[in-house]
């Protein structure tokens, strides 16, 4: 729906109505239909036994993450609302490989980490606008979604209520508040001041891209234990 929309011209407003329209639908038929356990596909995807508990965390908020940008991604051009796609429908592809035996769940999360991670190259594409605003979305929805809620297991304080946890880390409010903050003009502002300075315009985009691959390669690396 975004790459239709992105494709015919339509203002960014529709595509974030979408997304809230997709969230909205997609809690909707979950508080329908979901089941007593309150498990999800994504989270629950199991992991090899010599994988540690602490890597394992770190690979689901790895994967947690990417999903907010992929969502945030749907703001920027026709690359970046398509590009995605490989990584959700290959996803299911493998998990029939992996329910077949035909390939270990080490093997799902590495494929499908990769699908994730070349989404980056989208940045030589995308404006650079959206480029210089798009970190500062994506990391400031991350840590509201997943700093207060209480299935996140991370800085959660014991002491809020139910009611406060409905409101802190809300993704409703965090996509309306980073939609804000992309219609804020900052990024325009931002692209000028870089325009102006030589060629640094490939040079942000390929430092972006260089210290993301870095990032997610020491993020999952296992760590030695002093």
């Amino acid at each position: 729906m975004c790459f239709l929309l992105t494709y015919y011209g339509a203002d960014t407003a529709y595509r974030y109505a979408a997304c809230m329209a997709t969230m909205i639908l997609a809690d909707t038929i979950t508080s329908q239909f979901s089941t007593t356990n309150k498990t999800t596909t994504m989270r629950n995807m199991p992991f090899d036994n010599t994988i540690g508990d602490e890597l394992q965390r770190r690979i689901t908020r790895m994967q947690s993450a990417q999903q907010i940008g992929a969502t945030l991604y749907m703001l920027g051009n026709l690359d970046s609302c398509f590009s995605p796609m490989l990584a959700i429908q290959i996803a299911a592809f493998l998990m029939t490989l992996v329910r077949k035996n035909i390939i270990d769940s080490t093997a799902w999360h590495t494929v499908y980490n990769m699908s994730l991670w070349i989404n980056i190259f989208c940045f030589w594409s995308l404006p650079l606008e959206y480029i210089v605003i798009q970190p500062f979305m994506n990391y400031g929805l991350y840590y509201w979604r997943f700093s207060f809620t209480k299935n996140s297991g991370e800085r959660c304080s014991q002491e809020l209520d139910r009611q406060t946890h409905q409101i802190l880390g809300n993704k409703y409010l965090g996509l309306t508040a980073a939609y804000l903050v992309f219609r804020s003009g900052v990024g325009e502002k931002m692209a000028i001041i870089i325009r102006g300075v030589g060629n640094l315009d490939a040079i942000v985009r390929n430092a972006i891209i260089l210290a993301y691959i870095a990032a997610q390669i020491v993020n999952l690396t296992p760590r030695r234990r002093m």
